[in-house]
């Protein structure tokens, strides 16, 4: 295991010279952009691979890139705005045994620690402020074996979200 990069902050011209953190940034800008322009408009396999999983704190796992997608669209649909302050980033390169051929192949892991800052549809013009969630995520990132599955050839194969997602249920309800 290598740790390949160590970065705090925004994305920047040096976590883009990672095609991984490239990655991530460029699902994070999708993901930000789905108040404006709905997640179904993205295939899912963009960034998930098809037989991707998906852990949420809540322990409820979603499999497969479609199932992901669906629910994130759903999430995310009362939402006015989402963004995402970074803390930090982390990157990883390991070797993994392949189950099914025994083969060795490379996986990178990406660890992400940020605030989920966001705003409900319609609460603006109560004064609402923005709803800012601690969150920490794990990306694990394998090379896509379709040709126009994954962003430059890479997507997600497993990514866990450790956060209170009820803070965002209550936010919802108008709590």
């Amino acid at each position: 295991m290598t740790i390949l990069s160590h970065h705090s902050g925004p994305y920047s011209p040096q976590t883009r010279l990672s095609p991984r953190l490239r990655l991530l940034e460029t699902y994070s800008t999708t993901v930000e952009a789905a108040p404006s322009h709905p997640l179904s408009s993205t295939p899912s396999t963009r960034y998930y691979l098809p037989t991707a999983t998906f852990h949420n704190t809540n322990g409820v796992t979603y499999h497969t890139s479609d199932a992901i997608w669906e629910w994130m669209s759903t999430l995310f649909a009362p939402l006015e705005y989402i963004h995402h302050d970074n803390i930090s980033l982390i990157e990883i390169e390991r070797n993994v045994t392949d189950a099914d051929t025994g083969e060795m192949r490379k996986q990178w892991v990406l660890y992400n620690e940020a605030v989920r800052c966001l705003r409900m549809k319609g609460r603006r013009s109560t004064g609402q402020e923005e709803v800012r969630i601690p969150i920490f995520m794990t990306f694990v990132v394998e090379e896509a074996a379709e040709e126009g599955v994954g962003t430059d050839g890479l997507g997600f194969k497993e990514v866990s979200i450790w956060w209170d997602e009820k803070v965002l249920m209550d936010a919802i309800k108008g709590e």
